[in-house]
């Protein structure tokens, strides 16, 4: 027999026990009994809009969801409610507790669905409607949830901490203190946001932050992702990555700016600090800057251009490898 196809009857054989396994552990889980087991939710999609209404003043919100894309909106009313678009056997919690509002998905191990595939043909949802008023911290976590927070009139949350693992999160206003977002995979975006602290963190999702204005510190930190700011001023930032490119453009800093890479290369272009500190082992260094700087640059086998100008204003950079170029 071939040796070719000696693999492929391996593999195969490795393919059916593998789904063998797989069933046993669904006929398990409803402890053998076959009624529990549902052929057709996947391949028959029914929707069900859900509202639970809240009873009960609140000054925090906690929100736990793995799927559902997450948006809040202002009633007009002064009520509080949470509005779901989602599959009909899709049930969350819903209540206050200790000044916080809680939402979380219903556990439901009723159904156990291992036939057929489906692909949702509209977007399932959460909307949390919120009166008006400033609540103090907003908690999400999610896995693949797209989170949006846009600006509101009449409502503002001091904290957002937000983890999520492949959904997006998008920050466009209402936050008047501390944005703190953590994701795997999800692309992290902060656009004209006045807050005074952003905390920023992906493994290979991107971060994009633009149009921030008078933040006291900006911290943003990547694996693979690629980080972009653009048309944004703050007293402190701090970005850092592995492989993914960090490119600043119109960006101004007060004080300390600190960019540091291991293979991606940083780019600054028309843009500023009083002091910049720029590390990466083969990532290469270039911009332009709005001032002139005393540069301070040590490479091992990088080349070096840079403008020879003096000033109490401080470039320092350090490379192993990468090249380094100033206009």
């Amino acid at each position: 027999m071939k040796k070719s196809v000696k693999i492929s009857l391996i593999i195969s054989g490795a393919l059916i026990i593998s789904g063998l396994l797989i069933l046993f552990g669904a006929l398990w889980t409803v402890s053998f009994d076959i009624s529990k087991l549902d052929y057709t939710s996947y391949n028959t999609v029914n929707y069900k809009a859900t509202v639970y209404d809240v009873d009960y003043d609140f000054t925090d919100i906690y929100i736990e969801e793995p799927s559902l894309d997450i948006t809040f909106e202002e009633t007009e009313d002064n009520s509080a409610y949470v509005r779901t678009y989602a599959y009909e056997d899709v049930q969350h919690q819903v209540y206050v507790e200790n000044n916080k509002l809680y939402i979380k998905r219903a556990k439901n191990d009723n159904v156990v669905r291992i036939f057929g595939i489906n692909i949702p043909s509209e977007p399932q949802r959460l909307t949390v409607c919120l009166p008006q008023k400033t609540y103090n911290n907003v908690t999400i976590n999610c896995a693949s949830s797209e989170v949006t927070i846009f600006e509101m009139k009449n409502i503002a949350f001091e904290n957002l901490e937000a983890n999520s693992t492949s959904g997006d999160v998008g920050v466009f206003g209402c936050i008047t203190d501390t944005v703190k977002v953590d994701t795997t995979s999800g692309t992290v975006t902060v656009l004209v946001c006045p807050v005074k602290f952003i905390d920023l963190s992906t493994t290979s999702g991107n971060i994009d932050i633009k149009k921030v204005s008078g933040s006291e510190s900006i911290k943003a930190k990547t694996t693979s992702g690629n980080l972009y700011m653009w048309l944004t001023d703050c007293n402190s930032l701090s970005v850092e990555s592995v492989s993914g490119e960090i490119d600043l453009i119109d960006v101004t800093v007060s004080s300390l700016l600190n960019a540091q890479s291991t293979s991606g290369d940083i780019n600054l272009e028309n843009s500023d600090a009083n002091e910049l500190y720029i590390k990466t082992t083969s990532g290469d260094v270039e911009g332009h800057l709005l001032s002139k700087k005393t540069f301070v640059v040590d490479t091992t086998s990088g080349s070096v251009e840079v403008p020879q100008t003096y000033s109490n204003s401080k470039c320092e950079v350090h490379t192993v490898s990468g090249d380094v170029e100033f206009k």
